[in-house]
């Protein structure tokens, strides 16, 4: 398929600046404005997925009035159909163009093509669908009003080719955005702690870990680079592994919890420390916990979700809701993955 050197010279540029992006918010920015320059569209939106409701949050809209999301959201999402038939299929394309999915004649009488889309200037339809594995984490959309021309086969080459290079990037700048959330916290760990992604690379280090390794050397990292890499290989999900280990001829005791960032990406917090350090919850703090507030505590250090805390304890997850939010208060924390660390650290830690 040819692509003229003007093009290709756009291309290019697309590229190289944007892998150089360190902000999301200018990631997005010129994203959009400079797709405008390799693909002409009317206008466009850029939207970020919420991964637990598949909503579409943080729009960034390129000559579509601001309004329009709040009524596409509060109204018209319910009758998307186009979205519905794309999310559908499997695998999810990374590119679409409505007139490969869509019969325009039934389409026409749809509520959102009708009064939403078209009165929009969004006749014609191209999308990006930002994936982690089969979930949605972002969206581009960018339309053609009547009287233009639909997407051609070489734009839509074109975009399929941006494609790649838009998701790593973006993925690459989310990924930092959910790490650096996760990670402001468990600067303030007491014990040794270390998160570990999915590829097990270690992405942080407690102090106390350093530490550890400083006097102990690459054995002990070794070791709990082994106990991650038994987990992620692992045929059975676990949310929470424990016991004890040797390492520089000291002994340990260990808990491996998979916990999961913003973007629903699963990385593994390892807390451990030296065998004589390690005291039940309520011996060394005064928290005044509840016998319940205990056990749902030891849970949370476990990795159990709130229904499955529910399950466990024969309570409905409103109960355990209301539990949470007083140990939330208890022991001041204000997110669940700030809880997580404490109820480890609580339960486990020094």
């Amino acid at each position: 398929m040819h692509i003229s050197l003007t093009t290709l010279d756009k291309y290019n540029k697309f590229v190289l600046k944007l892998h150089g992006c360190q902000e999301m918010s200018s990631f997005v920015e010129h994203t959009m404005y400079s797709l405008r320059e390799i693909i002409p569209f009317e206008n466009a939106v850029f939207f970020s997925v919420n991964p637990e409701t598949g909503s579409f949050v943080s729009p960034f809209h390129i000559d579509i009035a601001e309004a329009a999301f709040d009524l596409y959201r509060d109204y018209y999402e319910k009758y998307d159909i186009y979205r519905d038939v794309v999310l559908s299929s499997r695998p999810v394309p990374t590119v679409d163009r409505c007139t490969d999915y869509m019969c325009f004649n039934k389409w026409q009488h749809n509520e959102h093509r009708a009064d939403f889309l078209l009165k929009n200037n969004m006749y014609y339809l191209a999308g990006v669908q930002l994936l982690y594995g089969d979930a949605l984490i972002g969206e581009i959309s960018i339309h053609r009003k009547i009287g233009q021309e639909n997407f051609s086969d070489a734009e839509m080459y074109l975009l399929s080719l941006l494609s790649e290079h838009i998701q790593a990037a973006f993925s690459k700048l989310r990924n930092t955005e959910s790490y650096q959330e996760i990670l402001s916290i468990l600067k303030q760990a007491e014990t040794g702690l270390c998160v570990f992604d999915r590829t097990c690379r270690c992405i942080f280090a407690s102090g106390k870990a350093d530490r550890y390794f400083l006097n102990m050397g690459k054995a002990l990292y070794t070791k709990l680079e082994e106990l991650c890499l038994k987990v992620i290989e692992s045929p059975v999900m676990q949310a929470s592994y424990s016991g004890t280990f040797y390492a520089g001829g000291a002994l340990f005791r260990f808990q491996l919890i998979t916990i999961a960032d913003k973007d629903c990406n699963d990385i593994y917090m390892l807390c451990f420390d030296g065998i004589d350090s390690w005291q039940p919850v309520q011996q060394k703090q005064n928290l005044k916990l509840s016998e319940r507030e205990t056990e749902i505590l030891r849970l949370v250090a476990k990795g159990y979700t709130n229904k499955q805390i529910a399950d466990k304890l024969y309570i409905s997850p409103e109960t355990v809701k209301t539990h949470i939010k007083r140990i939330f208060v208890k022991t001041g924390v204000v997110s669940r993955t700030e809880l997580a660390v404490r109820a480890i650290e609580l339960i486990y830690g020094r």
